[in-house]
């Protein structure tokens, strides 16, 4: 099962560097799961945290649902055609961008494809930088599956900036709960 934070200290870096973003959630809907030991509730950016009440009246928390899925998107997949988890999971590798998880972004990445183009975490940040991707926004993802290998052809732009289109291929492997490896070339 992946792990969001490996220690207190990455887990304060987090809190320090999303500050911002973290003050101005605002809560729009929310579901009780299995009689209420699972709260989850989404907020005005669609973003969903899942709140789980244990036994010992503690309670542990997810503050993000594309690194570490909560219940409620691991049955939503259950249900998702091939198709539609890729685009789910492209979503989810650009929402990691968009914060700036590239540690995790770079997880999902093939492991021959990581080693042959980035051999370690800082060059995919340089690209990831100098493509300035954390601004970009997915406009249309068409998907075409082979078992369980998946090619999707991706059209990305910058929201009120014209002419900003860039295209992008991206090879999924689907995994089980949400796991996923893939590679990408920009077309």
């Amino acid at each position: 099962k992946r792990v969001r934070f490996s220690n207190y200290q990455n887990f304060l870096n987090f809190l320090n560097s999303n500050r911002e973003r973290l003050q101005q959630i605002n809560a729009q809907k929310y579901k009780l799961l299995d009689g209420g030991k699972y709260l989850i509730i989404q907020d005005q950016n669609k973003d969903r945290y899942q709140f789980e009440l244990l036994e010992n009246n503690e309670i542990k928390f997810k503050l993000d649902n594309y690194i570490v899925l909560n219940k409620d998107d691991e049955e939503l997949l259950k249900g998702y055609s091939n198709e539609q988890k890729v685009k789910y999971n492209i979503e989810r590798w650009l929402k990691m961008i968009e914060r700036e998880d590239y540690e995790f972004a770079y997880n999902f990445l093939d492991n021959t494809f990581r080693e042959k183009n980035y051999s370690n975490l800082q060059d995919f940040i340089n690209y990831i930088k100098e493509k300035n991707l954390g601004k970009y926004k997915l406009n249309s993802c068409k998907v075409a599956s082979q078992g369980n290998v998946n090619s999707a052809q991706l059209e990305l732009s910058i929201p009120e900036e014209s002419f900003s289109e860039k295209y992008y291929t991206i090879i999924m492997k689907l995994g089980e709960n949400g796991e996923f490896s893939m590679s990408f070339t920009e077309d």
